[in-house]
């Protein structure tokens, strides 16, 4: 269960709630301490809510960011703060097959962002806001027949046509709650008694009135070219030439305080295809001298043309991908020395990475993170090194449209995860891939073990501490298991507390030789294994 908060004037309001919130009776606009005691109390099978506080302008940049992704289905998206989005998919419903098809790509592509969404078609935007977010049906498409849209608009309440609150209490009291009330009165008595408003969204939800939206646009790429007087095949020549675009690049990105992050280079010949190589950096960059290494080994192995008479026409070097790099101070003597260097490493650190990526492919240049986690083999992931998001455009101009098909997507508030802790129990220097089996012979039923056999080789162990349980974590059925577990000559035991989940009791042990190792007892299979050893 999760609540964000925001204070106002010393009290503790609730902005938004998660689903089993609301069903216990949580609603936004709720004091912290009421929301608190309708919750149930935590027990083994509910657990504590988790409490945030809202983060409106964090809120603002992801629906933005997610406003821009969702432009590969419609042209015009304007991201209706604070959760949904505006789709104008006039002509576009032809390309995906029909509104159907595109209803469910739409879908299918929000679920694999792990977004619960409510989606809904219709001729209007003010109509695909009121089904989206009122409708019974998560996902709805309503006919452009102006009795479809009647029929659709009829049983959702008057909230949906995003009046004010005022409005709506103002029209509870006298028993209109639902929008085919407002229908069936007469259209001249809404204005004088509830204010212009009214009439307006419900002529836009119907289709009456116009509506415009604010879209996003994506920041075109920057892009510059050369064009030769005839086809060349002299590599000198096409070397120049791109030397001298990848110094216009830079120019044009020092202008729009960016870096680029996805290069292309396109060599346009007259007797070939169009060849075209692609190069990703770990972090932006506008240096040239960095892009033109990254570019001239990968040039040298492209193919210019035939000899007789063909050869290159046109280069087009574009910045496909681009991140934000304002303008830095560049006196020495405004910088501290630590701060001068660490500047330095990071930059040097970021060409390397673009360096051994390029040359030997993204995917084989990792780095590790930590995760917390208690389990040993859970506490890192291994990613692709630089692997930073993108930075979003920041696009915004202003369009106006008649009212025809619109889309809604709304799109839950989530929470994101701050920086996992690392947890300081004593871990031993060598981690194995996997668990191996050993075999093993204890003075005490739960003390540390006197003998060990291990790879076939037997070992007196001279010292031992332990142990240190470590059991899944509640949300898992059981930890991963990275090796068979082969039932040992002692009968298993069970741990009535562990009841289906799988526990482990580590123990530090010593050997004859000195070497510290780092063994594990698994409940309730009752079987040893050896995870790792100290150097």
């Amino acid at each position: 269960m999760i609540l964000l908060v925001t204070t106002v004037a010393n009290r503790r309001l609730v902005t938004h709630c998660c689903r089993a919130c609301s069903a216990a009776g949580v609603h936004i606009g709720m004091t912290l301490a009421h929301a608190q005691a309708l919750l149930p109390t935590p027990t083994a099978n509910a657990h504590k809510p988790l409490i945030l506080p809202a983060n409106p302008d964090a809120d603002a940049a992801a629906l933005h960011a997610l406003a821009v992704w969702a432009t590969r289905f419609a042209p015009l998206v304007e991201p209706g703060v604070p959760d949904g989005l505006l789709l104008d998919i006039t002509g576009c419903q032809r390309y995906f097959g029909g509104e159907d098809r595109l209803l469910t790509r739409i879908a299918g592509s929000m679920r694999r962002l792990s977004i619960d969404a409510r989606i809904a078609i219709a001729p209007t935007f003010a109509a695909a806001w009121a089904v989206a977010r009122f409708a019974p049906h998560p996902h709805s498409i309503v006919s452009d027949r102006p009795d479809a849209l009647h029929s659709a608009l009829a049983p959702l309440p008057v909230a949906a046509l995003r009046i004010e609150t005022a409005t709506v209490e103002a029209l509870e009291q006298i028993a209109i709650t639902h929008i085919h009330h407002l229908l069936d009165l007469p259209r001249s008595a809404l204005p004088s008694r509830f204010g212009d408003e009214l009439v307006l969204r419900l002529d836009q939800a119907l289709g009456q009135a116009m509506e415009s939206i604010t879209p996003v646009r994506a920041i075109e790429p920057v892009q510059v070219q050369q064009l030769f007087a005839g086809p060349t095949t002299q590599f000198e020549a096409v070397q120049l030439a791109t030397r001298q675009l990848v110094d216009q690049l830079a120019e044009a990105l020092l202008h729009r305080e960016a870096g680029v992050r996805r290069l292309e280079l396109t060599l346009q010949r007259s007797d070939l295809p169009p060849a075209t190589l692609e190069i990703v950096l770990s972090r932006p960059s506008r240096q040239p001298r960095h892009l033109w290494s990254l570019i001239v080994p990968r040039l040298e192995k492209m193919n210019l043309g035939h000899a007789n008479g063909g050869g290159v026409e046109r280069i087009i070097l574009t910045a496909l991908r681009m991140g934000r790099l304002p303008h830095e101070q560049s006196e020495v003597w405004l910088l501290g020395d630590a701060q001068r260097d660490l500047a330095k490493q990071n930059r040097q650190l970021g060409e390397l990475l673009d360096v051994l990526g390029n040359r030997l492919g993204a995917q084989r240049v990792t780095q590790r993170q930590a995760v917390e986690s208690h389990l040993p083999e859970a506490t890192f992931v291994t990613t692709p090194a630089g692997s930073a998001a993108m930075d979003d455009a920041r696009p915004a101009v202003r369009r106006s449209r008649k009212a025809a098909s619109a889309h809604a997507i709304l799109k839950p508030q989530t929470a994101s995860p701050g920086q996992p802790r690392i947890s300081h129990a004593q871990r031993p220097s060598q981690l194995l891939d996997e668990p191996e089996p050993i075999d093993v012979i204890a003075v005490t039923p739960d003390g540390p073990p006197a003998w060990l056999c291990w790879r076939g080789q037997e070992h007196r162990l001279i010292a031992g501490l332990g142990p240190e349980r470590i059991e899944e974590p509640w949300w898992h059925q059981a930890i991963p298991s990275h090796h068979a577990s082969t039932p040992s000559a002692a009968s298993p035991a069970t741990d009535p507390a562990a009841g289906s989940r799988q526990i482990r009791d580590y123990y530090r042990v010593e050997r004859e030789d000195g070497v510290w190792l780092w063994i594990y007892r698994q409940w309730p299979s009752n079987c040893w294994f050896l995870h790792g050893r100290w150097a």
